[in-house]
C-alpha cells in the first residue's frame, strides 16, 4: 500500500515529467483572486440594478422587496458564474485568472496536457457537492 502524500513538491507524470507542485498557499490566493473577480462582477451588476430601482421608482415597500430579489439573485448568479467560469478556463487554457496571476496550471498527470472538459467538470463538480453536505 502506497503512503497518502502531500500535496507539496514535486510529481513524475506519466510521461515521465517532472513538475513542481503549487503550495497551499498559493493555491489558497489563487481562489481568493477568482473568488474576488466573481464578487466584483455581481456587486456591479446588483448596483447597476438597483440605482436603475431607485432611477425609475419612488421610494417604498416595493423597493425594499426588489433589492431583496436582488440580493437573492445576486446570489444565484454568483453560482451561475462559478459554474461558468472556472470548468471553461480550466478546460480550455488549464489556469483560471487567479491560478494565471500566481503562475499555477493544472494539467493532467498522464502527459501534462491541458484538462478537457470532462476533467475540468469533474474537479468543479466533486468539490461543490461537498458543500451540500450539512
Amino acid at each position: 500500500m502506497t503512503e497518502p502524500r502531500a500535496m507539496t513538491g514535486r510529481v513524475t507524470l506519466g510521461n515521465g515529467e517532472v513538475r513542481d507542485l503549487a503550495s497551499p498557499g498559493k493555491r489558497l490566493v489563487a481562489r481568493i483572486i477568482d473568488g474576488a473577480i466573481i464578487l466584483v462582477v455581481v456587486v456591479v451588476f446588483t448596483v447597476v440594478g438597483i440605482a436603475s430601482i431607485f432611477a425609475g421608482s419612488e421610494a417604498g415597500d416595493e423597493v425594499v422587496e426588489v433589492v431583496t430579489s436582488l440580493f437573492a439573485g445576486g446570489a444565484i448568479f454568483m453560482a451561475i458564474l462559478f459554474v461558468i467560469y472556472e470548468p471553461t478556463f480550466i478546460a480550455t487554457r488549464g489556469q483560471t485568472l487567479g491560478k494565471m496571476a500566481m503562475r499555477i496550471k493544472v494539467i493532467r498527470a498522464d502527459d501534462g496536457g491541458i484538462p478537457g472538459w470532462g476533467k475540468a467538470l469533474g474537479r468543479w463538480v466533486l468539490p461543490g457537492l461537498l458543500v451540500l453536505i450539512p
